[in-house]
């Protein structure tokens, strides 16, 4: 990884970013550059740390363009705790994507946006989503503050509605609770803000904190309920994260 730059530095103050369609499209065509343009974006400051536990010592992985923190020793990503998070879509498409919604005075529908970038309806939609999100919040990578509520539920519909031959293979091996077969979804949702969700894989302490941690800024007043089992009476409790 080249000397540590800030923005302005690798840019200059009144950087010369594209000012047409056809511009933005050669001007992050270039892989590299959209990688930097969004490093520039996530660490203004150039001083870069880990999402995971602030460590600013890493060593840069230049051929997957991953840094692996010497502190926590996990590897991270400039998506990380991004709207470009758990996407395969290249950052030249997102930054593209950005572009049209940001300059386009009548907005952009999916449906120009697939045409535009060469994407289906269905993935400029999901980008069109996460990219208005960040707008409202004003930030990339921003994480929920103040008071955020968090919960988990299960998702799927009655054991007795499903054709025979599902029930009986997800019965199969399996004791019958009010959960089987369901999709356990944990939501974190910061008052009068945004909500963000995920599926988990089972309801361990550490699962559902991992998840409250990428997600919420330290210091903010979580609330919770005491159990996650549906058949248990909903009591309120209350932390600082």
């Amino acid at each position: 990884m080249p000397a540590k730059k800030s923005r302005s530095d690798r840019y200059g103050e009144q950087a010369e970013l594209p000012q047409t369609l056809q511009e933005a499209i050669t001007y992050f065509a270039d892989k590299q550059r959209a990688f930097e343009f969004a490093v520039s974006l996530r660490w203004p400051d150039g001083s870069i740390t880990c999402p995971f536990c602030g460590s600013g010592e890493y060593s840069f992985i230049s051929t997957r363009q991953l840094w692996k923190c010497k502190g926590c020793k996990k590897q991270y990503s400039v998506r990380v705790g991004t709207i470009f998070e758990d996407s395969p879509i290249s950052l030249s498409k997102w930054f593209l994507a950005i572009w049209m919604v940001a300059n386009c005075k009548n907005g952009v529908s999916s449906y120009e946006l697939s045409r535009a970038i060469d994407v289906t309806q269905k993935t400029a939609w999901f980008m069109l989503h996460r990219v208005r999100a960040a707008i409202k919040a004003k930030s990339f990578d921003k994480k929920l503050a103040g008071i955020v509520e968090t919960d988990e539920s299960f998702i799927g519909g009655l054991l007795g509605n499903m054709h025979a031959s599902k029930r009986e293979k997800i019965k199969a091996g399996a004791n019958h609770s009010p959960t089987l077969g369901k999709v356990i979804v944990q939501a974190v949702l910061e008052r009068d803000g945004e909500v963000r969700t995920q599926i988990l894989e089972d309801l361990k302490t550490m699962t559902k904190f991992g998840f409250l941690k990428a997600n919420i800024e330290q210091g903010a007043h979580v609330m919770t309920d005491e159990g996650s089992d549906p058949r248990n009476s909903a009591r309120t409790s209350s932390m600082t994260l």
